[in-house]
């Protein structure tokens, strides 16, 4: 029978973490579900360990790729085998509470996409997404605010299977903050999403990983304003916030000119100076 849930889970050498990780996905109070674990050209022995998951419990699917692609090109091929028409995404270090998928079969109705809250754990810090509490519309067009930050990761995410393969599913070109590019993406289709107010899943950054570094993380949002410059045209305020935030991560970096040039250029799109004031109040609830 083709289950409810496919569940798609990349790993790369991280055999270390990545039994956590599935067990939070097998111990869901929703059980009907298939657990598609694609290794990424592992050297660890990770795969060794999902097969030996699998031989004791059939929902596990070991998916071998012969080279490491990526966590995008990872994903997009988990997606690809995947048979139910609802998707969810784990990481090999994260972990989901039991409650995640049921919560948010119950939520997604006849909704695209459905997502949850989720706490974020380093080293030095820990946060709840979406940052700065709910966002003020957490359902239907969430573009405006996807434009700043992104709410939608892939451990918090349910969507429909089509829908995934209508956008081309995440873009492998993309060293890093892919889920972004796909959260922009979901947000701009015409399908409904849902949300779940509740902390769902523990996602781990570890320090010296790609999501950690700020100078990629800086080049990624300049490239947003250009990738998606109409969206960006359609809500100047977001213009204004992302400009705002490459602007300062940049004076962090001691890059002075380019740093000052996107300030600039936030003010601009601000467009008055009670714009400019909500923008400098946003700032201070909602750090990068």
């Amino acid at each position: 029978m083709t289950p409810r849930v496919s569940v798609v889970l990349p790993v790369h050498d991280r055999r270390d973490v990545l039994e956590r990780a599935v067990a939070s996905v097998l111990d869901q109070t929703m059980a009907d579900l298939e657990l598609i674990v694609v290794d990424d050209g592992s050297a660890d022995g990770s795969m060794d360990l999902v097969e030996r998951i699998a031989g004791h419990d059939a929902r596990v699917v070991p998916l071998r790729l012969e080279h490491n692609v990526g966590p995008a090109a990872a994903r997009n091929r988990g997606i690809d085998w995947a048979s139910a028409e609802l998707v969810a995404f784990q990481d090999s270090d994260d972990r989901w509470f039991p409650e995640k998928l049921e919560r948010q079969l119950a939520a997604i109705g006849d909704a695209d996409v459905c997502y949850c809250a989720a706490i974020h754990l380093s080293a030095d810090c820990c946060y709840r997404i979406p940052r700065g509490g709910t966002l003020a519309t957490p359902t239907g067009d969430l573009l405006e605010q996807v434009l700043v930050s992104n709410p939608i990761t892939p451990q918090n995410l349910l969507v429909r299977r089509a829908v995934l393969r209508d956008l081309g599913g995440f873009d492998e070109s993309l060293p890093i903050n892919e889920d972004w590019d796909l959260a922009i993406r979901l947000a701009a289709s015409p399908g409904r999403c849902t949300y779940v107010d509740e902390p769902l899943a523990l996602i781990h950054r570890t320090e010296g990983s790609v999501s950690s570094d700020r100078s990629a993380d800086v080049r990624f949002r300049d490239d947003l304003l250009v990738r998606y410059a109409a969206h960006y045209e359609r809500f100047p305020a977001s213009c204004a916030s992302q400009h705002y935030i490459v602007g300062r991560m940049l004076l962090d970096q001691r890059r002075w000119r380019q740093g000052g040039a996107h300030l600039l250029r936030a003010a601009r799109h601000a467009r008055t100076p009670a714009g400019l004031v909500r923008l400098l109040r946003r700032q201070r609830r909602v750090t990068p």
